[in-house]
């Protein structure tokens, strides 16, 4: 008798909790939203496109699972507080995987609302894939036209964009044509027709683009940074790895019209692979004249620079793989300092830790500020990992994502 007691218990426990989830699964109806979506009447079922309205807020709390159960846009016109923390994510995903969902939409968002925040989210099954518009295919999670946002703590997988013509699409996880800050975020196996990982392609933009972790994206390209106008976009990258991806096409890193000034301070670029005769950087116009500075470019096949055209680009205590002896295609103008050209020695690059050896040739052969045509640039004062740059203090800081304080430093 006790035994039957314990299980019709159980039943009714199990019942129960059936009934509870489903009465507390929250429904929402294409149209507005706003106010506050909370964890105990989590998941949120998105029926249909909504919207933020401008000059409204919606606050989404830490540990909500929102699901879209269709092709569905989330249009941002107001304010989106997505802000998790690291024990409880927010999640947005799609209830059907191969049908996916149509991304956070932050297009011409009214400057007059205050910044926007996802922070511990993430983000998966977006897809940029339909409809007339051009920006209908750009950005598989996030589409953002708007510099009144940041990104942070962020997971960004299998997101994807995509249309048959390679100019109409881009960034299969997110676009800019703003300037947020993206930080401590992870992409990882993202897919694109043009910039798998992001794609920045906007007039006069420099979003910070820093301590994330970029592996194993595909499709064509993994950075790609340009302008439809030709003029100058110039984001700034620190701090970032960008390890083991693969391009179908041109460079992992890739700079095309109008791509400006961009700078890379203290990031690693290794295992990254290209069809044809690509490279883990790769320039195809003229304006495009990147500046890198304490940067590891090592280990990526089947190039580690190849310029299309004759190419200015500015390297400053950077190792790289082989030289400017071993760069493809035409010729390399521009500055090329100080530069390493042995191996990393990387604590363990099969098994994707890049922390620098004891010994290793990038520790203390940094600079902490460069001049550039009239324009300073620093180094950051934290590492991938948030630690002291330069480590001690007072020395010459290292090459790449890590800091380290090794005692065979050559400070």
């Amino acid at each position: 008798m006790k035994n039957r007691n314990i299980l019709a218990y159980s039943l009714l426990t199990v019942m129960f909790l059936f009934l509870y989830t489903n009465i507390s699964a929250k429904k929402i109806p294409e149209g507005n939203v706003s106010g506050t979506w909370t964890k105990k009447a989590s998941p949120y079922y998105v029926n249909g496109e909504i919207t933020i309205p401008d000059g409204e807020t919606l606050t989404i709390e830490p540990g909500v699972e929102v699901i879209f159960e269709g092709h569905y846009k989330f249009n941002v016109q107001g304010r989106l507080l997505a802000i998790g923390t690291e024990k409880d994510t927010i999640t947005f995903t799609a209830k059907d995987k191969e049908t996916g969902w149509h991304g956070i939409r932050f297009e011409n968002t009214p400057a007059s609302n205050d910044s926007s925040k996802i922070i511990y989210c993430k983000l998966e099954f977006g897809k940029a894939n339909s409809g007339i518009q051009v920006k209908d295919r750009l950005g598989g999670a996030i589409c953002a036209t708007t510099g009144k946002l940041r990104i942070s703590h962020c997971l960004f997988r299998k997101n994807m964009s995509y249309h048959p013509s390679i100019d109409q699409s881009g960034g299969g996880a997110i676009f800019l044509s703003g300037n947020p800050v993206i930080e401590y975020c992870e992409f990882c196996c993202n897919e694109s027709t043009f910039g798998s990982a992001l794609l920045i392609f906007q007039s006069n933009v420099s979003p910070v683009i820093r301590n994330n972790y970029f592996h194993h994206n595909g499709g064509h390209g993994t950075i790609n940074i340009g302008s439809w106008s030709g003029i100058n976009t110039s984001p700034v990258f620190m701090n970032n790895i960008i390890a083991n991806n693969h391009s179908n096409g041109h460079g992992v890193i890739h700079f095309s019209n109008g791509g400006g000034q961009t700078v890379f301070i203290n990031n690693t670029i290794v295992n990254n692979t290209c069809d044809g005769d690509g490279g883990a950087i790769f320039t195809n116009y003229e304006t495009a004249k990147p500046l890198f500075v304490n940067t590891i470019i090592y280990g990526n096949k089947p190039a580690q620079v190849r310029l299309e055209i004759d190419s200015e680009l500015h390297f400053f205590n950077c190792l790289i793989e082989g030289g400017k002896n071993k760069f493809s295609g035409q010729s390399f103008t521009g500055t090329y300092q100080d530069i390493i050209e042995e191996n990393p020695q990387f604590e363990n690059k099969a098994n994707f830790d890049f922390h620098l050896k004891v010994g290793s040739p990038c520790v203390g052969r940094g600079i902490d500020s460069v001049e550039v045509n009239g324009i300073w640039y620093h180094v950051p004062k934290i590492d991938f990992e948030g630690n002291p740059r330069p480590n001690p203090l007072g020395t010459a800081p290292d090459i790449g994502a890590y800091e380290s304080n090794s005692p065979n430093s050559s400070n």
